[in-house]
């Protein structure tokens, strides 16, 4: 029978922005073990380039904080949001069941898609768009997915890498 993390003594909190980071150095201070996992498109959604390079400039620094207080850290690279990472990593057959999970099985056909990084990005930045893993059961959906296949995924791709990493943690 599978554990549930609460059941392991381990407690989820949400954060946005710089929360997430106040939180976690605060859980810390109070000699609490934190893993932070944190969604790299905070910038994505800024609309002007100088408060853009600002939000960046200050998640950087936000994180390095953090870093140097020891706190365990899962992000995901080159500025991702989570989507961006998952299109980018997983199997093809993957990214086919998740469309169809979400009823948008015609999409690669309609827009002519095919398995390259190019038409990854694509499909990550509609999935973004149309918000089609927000929802809590469209992310369980995803999870189960991703999770049901993760052992199918070369040790290389980063995604695995960070989910290693979060086992690790959590053992």
């Amino acid at each position: 029978r599978e554990k549930s993390l609460s059941s392991l003594g381990i407690v989820y909190t949400s954060g946005s922005g710089d929360t997430q980071f106040e939180r976690a150095l605060t859980l810390k201070n109070l000699d609490i073990n934190v893993l932070m996992i944190c969604d790299s498109d905070e910038t994505k959604t800024r609309k002007d380039s100088k408060s853009e390079i600002n939000t960046r400039d200050n998640i950087k620094r936000r994180k390095k904080d953090c870093l140097e207080e020891s706190i365990e850290m899962i992000a995901w690279e080159d500025d991702n949001a989570l989507e961006d990472q998952i299109f980018k990593d997983i199997n093809w057959e993957d990214i086919i069941e998740l469309l169809k999970s979400v009823g948008k099985p015609r999409y690669l056909k309609t827009q002519n898609l095919k398995n390259d990084e190019e038409d990854r990005k694509k499909i990550a930045s509609y999935s973004i768009s149309e918000r089609l893993f927000k929802r809590i059961d469209k992310g369980e959906i995803m999870g189960k997915i991703i999770f049901q296949n993760i052992d199918k995924l070369p040790n290389d791709r980063y995604f695995k890498q960070q989910f290693l990493k979060l086992e690790n943690w959590v053992e």
